[in-house]
């Protein structure tokens, strides 16, 4: 099929496809957006719960990097601070393994696991390292078979871990070196196995950031067709840039008698072919499904389709590729 867009400056796209994170795999574990702060629910656990005096802190900036940072002490035979979500239910089976994108200091931190595996009737935490580069923003790969199981200190080799059946994720720093920490962490995503596996539907159900695209996609009817065989690159609006629309508009749209609108608003954010970032950087527009282009440019530091800025790009599907927007873009 021919190539839907057409070609611009290469020093732009060369640019851009430098500053731009790629996703390594269909599932989303953490992005640090708003929409999932709250199903999250990520908190410090320091070593205090043992006596010890490290202390973490956690903040989350409105474009979604994590910042986990403190002061580490060996003192009251402590020596840790971690991070961790509430109680979950997240099925990985199909990948091999996560992936982040994070800055760091130079040390060593944990990526971590809880499952239904229990040690004397408490959670075993399963944990594999990862090092970082001081002031460098690198992407991370640890594969599941490198997780061990572990409880308070004491390894557990026994204990095998499942992806499919996980209750909780964490970090944490426990290097015995002390003093200040800081890692800034910009997404945790899985990657490999089956992660391409499903249709653009299914992947973004899967993500947990869709509702309300998924909710207008069945309301339009689009769903079967967008599970056909394609390929289709889509440009997928988060909950939260369906918000960013004025109050009362994505209930309007909702609404069985404007059915042809929504249509045309969904089918905007849809091109006939399967389009990776690398193409969409060497392009200045693309005819999209509803039949008006959307403009494709290196803007304000971010890869922007017409104002929307693509804040994950090149999620893998069987039947295409989707880029993830912060804002809706009506057709005109």
């Amino acid at each position: 099929m021919k190539n839907p867009f057409r070609k611009t400056t290469l020093a732009v796209a060369c640019l851009a496809l430098s500053q731009s994170p790629a996703v390594a795999g269909k599932n989303s574990v953490a992005e640090f957006d708003a929409s999932e702060a709250k199903s999250l629910g990520w908190r410090v656990v320091d070593d205090g719960v043992m006596g010890g005096r490290s202390k973490g802190n956690i903040k989350v900036s409105d474009d979604g990097i994590l910042t986990f940072s403190g002061k580490l002490s060996l003192e009251n035979n402590g020596g840790f601070s971690s991070l961790r979500t509430e109680r979950l239910k997240m099925n990985l089976a199909e990948a091999d393994g996560l992936v982040a994108r994070v800055k760091g200091d130079g040390r060593t931190y944990q990526m971590r696991f809880n499952t239904e595996a229990r040690f004397r009737g408490m959670e075993v935490s399963f944990k594999a390292d990862f090092k970082t580069k001081k002031d460098e923003w690198i992407e991370v790969k640890v594969p599941f078979d490198q997780f061990k199981g572990s409880f308070r200190g004491m390894s557990l080799s026994k204990e095998k871990f499942d992806p499919g059946k996980i209750s909780r994720v964490g970090l944490l720093l426990g290097d015995k070196k002390q003093g200040p920490f800081e890692l800034k962490v910009d997404w945790i995503r899985s990657y490999g196995g089956s992660a391409s596996g499903d249709d653009i539907v299914s992947a973004a159900l899967a993500d947990g950031r869709f509702g309300i695209l998924a909710k207008a996609l069945t309301e339009a009817k689009l769903v079967e067709t967008l599970q056909g065989k394609g390929p289709f690159t889509v440009f997928a609006p988060t909950d939260d840039a369906f918000k960013k629309l004025p109050k009362g508009t994505v209930e309007t749209l909702l609404k069985p008698e404007n059915s042809s609108k929504l249509q045309a608003v969904l089918t905007y954010h849809v091109v006939a072919g399967s389009i990776d970032l690398a193409s969409a950087l060497s392009a200045a527009e693309a005819k999209t499904v509803q039949g008006s282009p959307v403009k494709i440019a290196f803007s304000e530091g971010r890869v922007r389709v017409n104002d929307a800025a693509i804040v994950n790009a090149d999620v893998q599907c069987s039947n295409g590729v989707i880029h993830v927007i912060d804002s809706v873009i009506l057709p005109p």
